[in-house]
Parts: C-alpha cells; sequence; structure tokens
C-alpha cells in the first residue's frame, strides 16, 4: 500500500475578504482604504464589526486560562492633538492623550485583559478586571 503525505481541505474564505489582509499587515485605515478601493469610513466599520466579533468570541470562549508571568505593555497615542497643544477651544471629551495598558501572558501571548486611560495612579494600578464601557 502507498502512503503519501499530501492534505486536501476546502479553500477558506476570509471573514472580510482578500483585500483588507492589508490591515493585518501594518497598513494604515487610509492607505487601505486607497489600496482596497473604498472611504476610510468603510474600514473604519469593518474594523469595528472585527473587534466586536472578537470580543464575542473571546467573552464565549476564553475560560481559566493558566497564566504564569505577564508582560505588561503601554500603548500611547492620542486623540485629536497632544495634551500639550490642547487649547480653550478643543472639547475636553474629543482631545486628548490616551494610554493602553495591556497584559500579555509571557508563553502564549495572549492578551489577558486590557484597560484605556489617562497615564495616571488610578489607570496603572487598578485592578485587572472587564474593560470600562
Amino acid at each position: 500500500m502507498l502512503h503519501t503525505r499530501k492534505r486536501f481541505s476546502e479553500p477558506h474564505q476570509k471573514p472580510f475578504g482578500p483585500d483588507f489582509q492589508v490591515l493585518v499587515e501594518g497598513n494604515s485605515v487610509r492607505s487601505t482604504g486607497r489600496l482596497c478601493g473604498v472611504e476610510k469610513r468603510i474600514v473604519l466599520n469593518i474594523l469595528k464589526l472585527a473587534g466586536e466579533a472578537s470580543e464575542r468570541l473571546l467573552t464565549e470562549k476564553m475560560r481559566s486560562v493558566p497564566v504564569e508571568d505577564l508582560e505588561v505593555d503601554e500603548i500611547w497615542s492620542y486623540v485629536g492633538c497632544k495634551q500639550k497643544n490642547l487649547r480653550p477651544h478643543h472639547p475636553g471629551w474629543q482631545f486628548r492623550d490616551a494610554c493602553t495598558f495591556i497584559p500579555l501572558e509571557r508563553t502564549s501571548k495572549l492578551v489577558v485583559t486590557w484597560r484605556l486611560g489617562k497615564r495616571d495612579r488610578l489607570n496603572i494600578e487598578a485592578p485587572t478586571e472587564a474593560p470600562p464601557r
């Protein structure tokens, strides 16, 4: 009997089409829109859908994950303008610095939780609870 090491499987459809793979590769929202021939708004809507689907999946499936060591990282960004450039005419809720705190499980690189907020003692020392809504 002849044994071969070939495997056959059905092709998997990408959930948002092959064009939006460029987002995963690190392209910006604007460049993804240009490459795919769609408006920036469409790309943002698709990102939102993907995020909501991921959140539902992780909420359903993530239970009792063994965590030995955490690596905590912080991503700083800003919305509208940097804190130092704020002016009285800027509405406070639309323009601000923002930090995303991300603890990763060291071996699997699984994001255990996340927190978005100002870089202050309250957010840095906050217990790892569900992300604020």
